[in-house]
């Protein structure tokens, strides 16, 4: 297997649940923290990815209304619509590509519109570990 047949498909995380646009941003930022991530699709009722919502959106709504004194703030109220995804058949290599310039952290990987997982940089650089660990072991 070459490095250049590593699939997205096979490295994405597919355990995250994503985020509606009614979620609450205090329930959004626990599920951020709590999945160590940097942030997390936004997806209608039929999964279809409608937006993102990253943890320096949060930052400044959350700052803002901590100061303010509000509490009932949305995740449609702060997530980003314009969504840049990722295809399962895209290969490792294009993706880490593209992760070198400052695109963002974590990827939808979306299949016929809809939401199938997500991939990080951590995954990224995983899937490339362990394809340099298992190379190596073979040249033995």
């Amino acid at each position: 297997m070459t490095i250049e047949s590593i699939k997205v498909r096979s490295c994405m995380d597919e355990s995250i649940l994503p985020l509606t646009p009614d979620t609450p941003l205090i329930v959004a930022t626990t599920a951020l923290c709590k999945n160590k991530l940097t942030g997390l699709p936004v997806v209608d009722s039929s999964l279809k990815v409608i937006g993102f919502l990253s943890e320096q959106d949060c930052i400044g709504k959350i700052l803002n209304e901590s100061f303010y004194g509000y509490t009932d703030a949305t995740v449609k109220d702060v997530m980003q619509t314009d969504i840049v995804s990722i295809s399962p058949e895209t290969s490792i290599i294009d993706l880490a590509q593209q992760m070198k310039s400052n695109r963002p952290r974590v990827y939808p990987v979306v299949e016929s519109e809809r939401l199938l997982g997500v991939i990080s940089r951590t995954d990224v650089l995983t899937a490339l570990k362990r394809h340099i660990k298992k190379m190596k072991s073979t040249q033995i």
